[in-house]
């Protein structure tokens, strides 16, 4: 079969910038602001338009798509979506060129792309697919969202969640061969016990099946809770908490201590609340662990907050999902030069996250951003994070007494 040439794309630069000032969706005055930008960030004038709140990504979109002839994807060519051509385009594939494959129609395979004109990925589709592929316009980060919903869906979460409660069950089976006498130890050969109980491989596998299927579930927070006949181990997920495993009585103290160690805390010490922290990789990502632990009447609570280093930097205003006319009110509120955000909610709703994304957002070289946290949750390249040391007479009113002497243009306090 001979190979379809893509069109170059039309130099269309200059054609959308003119119809998005014909069209009033831009301003001279915010054209010039945004080409200066352009001059001393070397970024991409549209990229700019965005984010700085002038134009919103879906306009830019359909525009193109007039501009082009071309499609525009909307969220009712999902309900069009062919599983067999799911199944025929691996998931790999779609993620590796940004594309969500729809249905196809008379011999033609109608593929949603963030670039239509990209000449590798449609002969990649065409050689895959045998057939002539016709491209649907979609933005980057709606194509990626969309891969994420469709390929799951197809997997069928039922199975994968069959497969991991296998896994768990397998590993607690394991765990019963394994007999723990604690309850009747003195403190000394508690404590004993207890480092070589936490070095058994079943007891190792399921805290690390806890952890890695706390990444995986994108979770930000696991919660181990000591109960009567047991321990309950529970994540997290867009600010609620889901079960994940009930483990038998005589592994508690076995779970409870495996983390303490992980940790660096002192598993002798069980009286009184203790702070820990370790770091993982998975998956070429490094997560952070902060740990707590809380006596309560059944043992000790331990509660992980998960925290993913750099997992803030690649994000987008578009990605925090606020809706479009939602986020283009609060792209203009962060753009302007005064004011005040409050950003509240409970634990694990995206506070941090929203705040992080914001300073990414209208980070600049022209601006002194600093910010006063406990703890400093993300390391972000250029702005001046502090930390706030309460024990050692430092907290956050002296650190905005004195920030405010550093001459700041935008200060976040959290």
């Amino acid at each position: 079969m001979a190979v379809r040439q893509a069109p170059a794309p039309p130099d269309t630069g200059d054609s959308l910038v003119r119809l998005l000032i014909n069209k009033k969706l831009l301003s001279n005055v915010q054209l010039e602001l945004a080409q200066e930008i352009q001059k001393r960030r070397d970024e991409n004038l549209k990229d700019i338009l965005v984010r700085m709140g002038w134009v919103s990504e879906e306009d830019i979109i359909k525009l193109q798509g007039e501009l082009w002839k071309i499609p525009v994807f909307n969220p009712d060519h999902l309900k069009k979506i062919d599983p067999a051509l799911l199944s025929q385009i691996p998931e790999y594939l779609s993620r590796k060129h940004n594309i969500l494959p729809i249905n196809k129609e008379n011999g033609k395979v109608w593929v949603a792309m963030s670039d239509p004109f990209d000449l590798v990925v449609l002969d990649d589709l065409q050689r895959v697919t045998k057939a002539e592929v016709k491209p649907l316009i979609i933005s980057e980060a709606d194509v990626k969202k969309y891969i994420d919903q469709c390929y799951k869906k197809k997997t069928g979460k039922a199975a994968e969640d069959k497969q991991e409660e296998h896994l768990r069950d397998q590993i607690i089976d394991e765990m019963s061969e394994f007999e723990l006498d604690i309850d009747g130890a003195n403190a000394g050969e508690e404590e004993e016990q207890l480092k070589v109980s936490t070095s058994d491989p079943p007891v190792v596998r399921l805290v690390n099946f806890m952890l890695v299927q706390a990444i995986n579930d994108k979770a930000s927070d696991i919660h181990v809770e000591p109960i009567e006949d047991g321990i309950k181990v529970r994540y997290r997920v867009d600010g609620s908490l889901f079960e994940l495993v009930n483990s038998p009585k005589k592994f508690k103290a076995a779970i409870i201590s495996r983390i303490k160690i992980l940790s660096g805390m002192d598993i002798s010490v069980k009286r009184v609340p203790q702070d820990g922290a370790f770091t993982i990789h998975q998956d070429g990502a490094e997560v952070d662990f902060r740990v707590s632990s809380l006596p309560i009447i059944y043992g000790e609570k331990i509660v992980l907050r998960l925290l993913v280093r750099n997992a803030v930097t690649g994000n987008t205003l578009e990605g925090l999902d606020m809706g479009e006319r939602n986020l283009n009110v609060f792209k203009k509120m962060i753009y302007r030069p005064h004011g005040m955000i409050l950003v509240t909610g409970p634990t694990g709703s995206g506070k941090s996250t929203t705040l992080y994304t914001v300073l990414n957002a209208i980070n600049d070289p022209c601006k002194n951003i600093i910010t006063v946290e406990d703890p400093c949750e993300y390391r972000l390249a250029g702005i001046q994070q502090v930390q706030v040391k309460p024990d050692l007479g430092f907290d956050f009113a002296d650190a905005l007494r004195t920030i405010l002497r550093q001459d700041p243009d935008i200060v976040m306090i959290g």
